[in-house]
């Protein structure tokens, strides 16, 4: 047991050697390159986006209303072979409704994202203070074409719920409701809430390591291009949100145990 433990301490050691070698190459590397330069293509390839902003918008709403409705129509076939299926051919189904489902919920947050990042190359007030004409107009169209997208989001997220309730009606958890993720997740089998749990597990470990990478990301783009703190300060945030919510959920899950 000691000796477990004494190379746990020196494995340790030697991961935290191996880091501090990675930094310092790191350091090496950016100072020897001509990181301004990479800075300058950086600043070019966000005026791009600026300029383009309104057809890309338009591009990645339309995207977003193809594979929506494609995912909503191959689940409404999916649902009707379901009410027939026998025990194997109905777990086959469900398999593929659910990986409709994660096509659908990546994609949509995966197009949401990249709408939100482009509209921020032109979400500045300075911007916004000196643009006129043609070049106004453009901005306001992509404004209107982001809030019409995430509406159609909104409302196809209401839709794609509807139609799992018919598929399971024990399923009546109100969509619209603040508590829906708890009253959808108390109306699941035993089965159903395991397999919730196992990957709400494993996105809590992934979101913990994506985030510190972030952060540290940021503070390194922050020391090369002055990029500002307020990415850091963020993100330092969710890092540690996300693991006082875990910790916290922890206890008070033990407290109730203990009480009963």
């Amino acid at each position: 047991m000691q000796k477990k433990i004494r190379n746990t301490y020196i494995k340790y050691v030697l991961l935290l050697l191996l880091c501090t070698a990675i930094g310092g190459v790191t350091g090496a590397v950016i100072t020897w390159v001509n990181m301004d330069g990479i800075g300058t293509g950086a600043q070019g390839f966000i005026l791009a986006l600026r300029t383009a902003m309104l057809p890309l918008l338009l591009v990645l709403f339309l995207l977003d209303v193809i594979i929506g409705e494609t995912v909503l129509k191959v689940n409404a076939a999916l649902g009707r072979q379901l009410e027939n299926a026998q025990d194997e051919e109905g777990d086959a189904i469900e398999y593929n409704l659910e990986l409709m489902s994660a096509i659908a919920l990546i994609s949509g947050t995966a197009i949401s994202v990249l709408s939100l990042i482009i509209l921020s190359t032109g979400y500045s007030m300075d911007y916004i203070a000196n643009v006129s004409g043609n070049q106004g107009r453009r901005l306001m169209g992509a404004f209107v074409v982001f809030v019409i997208g995430n509406a159609y989001h909104g409302w196809w997220q209401l839709r794609y719920i509807k139609g799992l309730q018919k598929l399971y009606p024990e399923n009546n958890a109100d969509p619209t409701s603040r508590k829906f993720q708890e009253q959808w997740l108390a109306c699941c089998d035993e089965a159903e809430r395991e397999l919730i749990y196992q990957s709400s597990y494993k996105s809590y470990l992934f979101t913990t390591r994506l985030v510190a990478l972030l952060t540290f990301a940021a503070l390194l783009t922050h020391l090369i291009w002055d990029t500002g703190i307020a990415a850091v300060i963020f993100l330092g945030i969710v890092w540690i949100g996300i693991t006082a919510s875990y910790c916290t959920s922890c206890v008070r899950i033990k407290r109730r145990k203990l009480n009963t």
